[in-house]
């Protein structure tokens, strides 16, 4: 039995990050490592990188049993594209969708196209789907973690992985997998769900709210089978469990590992946690992305973070003290000035060098945000291809589209693109990165161009 695992080519229209960053498709990784266990062939191929997008070619090239799909919001339509065709070449072909899109909002895929659409629990519902394929059956819908539009209860039962990535099952593409000029990277996650309750966030409502972490002892040992050097830990808030955070440190001391970590954390924990702090850039802490999200604390209330104002800055303080990269997440609201956007650039180029995220607000379907904006929405929400934090969703108050993406590159150009950011790069870690990260940068800015001669939404 041969399944085939598939991360979709990002839409044309879509402000694609994968030119500046991209890790590699873990999820995958870990349905693979199921299937294989259970004694199925599985493959992987990642349209991010891969060129081959006809689907119908790559059926032809091997007799598959099930076609699997994950992506986030802005791959929805590239997937039901896919998986029709799949449909179109063989219907009797399974194709299934998981993902945090498909738990969240597993409504937006048709029936017509997914034979199971997987809602909760996803390692364990992939390997019931495997299994009944295995035997004959079919009837995925009496699955607990499948979707049906009928279906009122679900049981959240495990989370945790059985089994480590294969990695190996896409080790022809590990040379593209990468973030910013810190060049190649590994990715793997310690703990699934996030505690914290950002109401413009998907991942809070991924799982039902839940939180699970994994045990240290088997984090450390998969830690041991990666051979990259900077390894990603792609946990929704590495630092959610500080006292979890110096249990990692313990652990990673113990071993004697030395390797360089990047992690995702909110500014309040890192601001109120120094000492746990400067103990991880010990032990190879080299970046951080954080959830900044404003300087302003009516709007940090609005966005329902945890965090002060005053609390980022001292996150920010303290990671610059440290040399730490820092990648941080920022939100401009639909209110906003070209004030506000210079008081943003001011704050932040206090703490150069740093890789900002300038995002629109984007009320995403599911979250809380989408209930308080939805009636203000401009844009074509069948279009998911542009809620990509770049595109606007909600119109401006007091500017123009086009004076909105201009005053969005006037803060790229006083931050990431100043002349501190790209000597900090050419420096610390050469001309060949500056140059990538140069030529991924210009590939972005072209796409704004084309939204700011539009100037529509």
């Amino acid at each position: 039995m041969n399944i085939l695992l598939i991360r979709p080519y990002p839409h044309k229209d879509t402000i694609n990050l994968a030119n500046f960053a991209i890790v590699e498709p873990l999820e995958l990784e870990y349905l693979a490592a199921y299937a294989e266990h259970d004694g199925i062939n599985a493959d992987i191929i990642d349209m991010m990188v891969d060129k081959r997008h006809n689907i119908t070619k790559i059926l032809k090239s091997k007799k598959y049993d099930l076609v699997a799909f994950t992506g986030y919001m802005t791959a929805i339509n590239v997937i039901t594209f896919l998986a029709k065709k799949v449909k179109e070449f063989d219907n009797n072909i399974v194709t299934v969708i998981g993902g945090i899109m498909a738990e969240v909002n597993p409504f937006v895929f048709s029936e017509e196209h997914f034979d199971a659409i997987v809602k909760v629990d996803p390692l364990n519902t992939f390997r019931q789907i495997l299994l009944k394929l295995k035997s004959g059956e079919r009837d995925f819908i009496s699955l607990n973690g499948v979707y049906h539009k009928d279906k009122t209860e679900y049981q959240f039962v495990r989370y945790l992985p059985e089994h480590f990535p294969m990695r190996e099952k896409v080790a022809q593409y590990k040379h593209y997998y990468r973030y910013a000029y810190l060049g190649n990277c590994a990715s793997m996650r310690t703990s699934y769900g996030c505690p914290n309750r950002c109401n413009f966030c998907i991942c809070t409502q991924a799982a039902n709210g839940k939180y699970w972490e994994r045990d240290l002892d088997e984090v450390i040992e998969e830690i041991k089978t990666i051979d990259t050097e900077l390894i990603m830990l792609t946990d929704d808030n590495f630092t959610a469990n500080i006292k979890r955070v110096e249990q990692f440190c313990d652990k990673l001391e113990e071993h004697n590992i030395k390797k360089k970590f990047f992690i995702l954390s909110t500014t309040h924990t890192i601001a109120q946690n120094e000492k746990t702090i400067r103990r991880l850039h010990k032990n190879g802490l080299l970046c951080i992305f954080l959830g900044i999200e404003a300087f302003d604390d009516k709007e940090l209330k609005e966005l329902n973070k945890r965090a002060t104002s005053e609390q980022n800055r001292q996150a920010l303080r303290l990671l610059s003290e440290l040399n730490i990269e820092i990648s941080g997440g920022v939100i401009c609201m639909p209110e906003w000035t070209k004030e506000n956007f210079d008081t943003l650039i001011k704050n932040l180029s206090e703490f150069n060098p740093l890789i900002p995220m300038v995002n629109a607000l984007i009320p995403m379907l599911g979250t809380p945000m989408y209930d308080i904006y939805k009636d203000r929405i401009a844009a074509d929400e069948s279009r998911f291809e542009i809620f990509d934090m770049a595109h606007l969703i909600v119109k401006p108050y007091y500017m123009s589209p086009r004076q909105f993406y201009i005053n969005v590159l006037r803060v790229y150009k006083h931050t990431s693109a100043s002349k501190v950011s790209k000597e900090h790069i050419k420096k610390k870690y050469g001309k060949a990165e500056y140059k990538r990260h140069k030529k991924s940068s210009f590939t972005i800015l072209k796409q704004y161009i084309k939204m700011i001669i539009r100037n529509k939404i």
